[in-house]
């Protein structure tokens, strides 16, 4: 070091009012918006089908949402700009309610949720390119429905010269998927693992 730290109050002042950020150089980050709507069935979720042409993940059922760009304030507000750019809306057509705990996946996928409402679903256009359709589940349908449960295992492949002799044995990595069948669509993964995880907290706060 450059400085000599002689006083427990120096460090203290550095530390005081900081707010964590993500350490995981390489690593994609994303953010997504859980949109509440009304609909005939009573309060619901807004799913995507992503588009067939699209390289990652096609046809897939995702949460409005996309990368964080560098000038994007906050994951918040990557999550509505995604949002508006997807559906064809602009920011006060979405009424904001807050952010979740971020998710990180087992292939380096970290992923920023968001919580609000559509204020004018009559207004959605969604992008072709990356939106084949969209649709809604009643929230009332998801607090009701136990989801499906299947177990993963990670394999890693460790180069040569990794130092085992420094590490315990461990046992084998595993992680849960989630789906949630739902008509012709099935909702699961990471967007499986996030409705899950929007649904305990509403649980919780009854």
């Amino acid at each position: 070091m450059s400085k000599e730290w002689k006083s427990l109050m120096e460090i203290a002042k550095i530390f005081q009012g900081k707010k964590g950020r993500l350490q995981y150089p390489g690593r994609f980050e994303a953010a997504v918006f859980i949109p509440l709507v009304e609909t005939d069935e009573g309060l619901s979720i807004l799913f995507e089908e992503r588009s067939p042409e699209l390289a990652w993940q096609p046809g897939e059922i995702s949460l409005p949402g996309g990368r964080i760009e560098k000038d994007d304030l906050s994951p918040a507000d990557a999550a509505i700009r995604e949002t508006c750019e997807e559906l064809g809306l602009s920011p006060v057509d979405l009424e904001f309610y807050g952010e979740m705990d971020f998710f990180v996946s087992h292939m380096g996928l970290v992923i920023y949720p968001s919580v609000g409402r559509i204020l004018t679903p009559e207004k959605m256009k969604p992008q072709p390119y990356e939106v084949a359709r969209t649709f809604t589940v009643p929230l009332e349908w998801l607090l009701e429905t136990e989801p499906r449960r299947g177990t993963v295992a990670v394999a890693t492949k460790p180069q040569e010269g990794f130092p085992f002799d420094l590490l315990p044995e461990a046992p084998p990595t595993q992680y849960e998927v989630l789906f949630y069948p739902y008509k012709e669509w099935v909702i699961w993964g990471l967007t499986g693992q996030v409705i899950s995880s929007f649904l305990k907290t509403l649980r919780e706060n009854e």
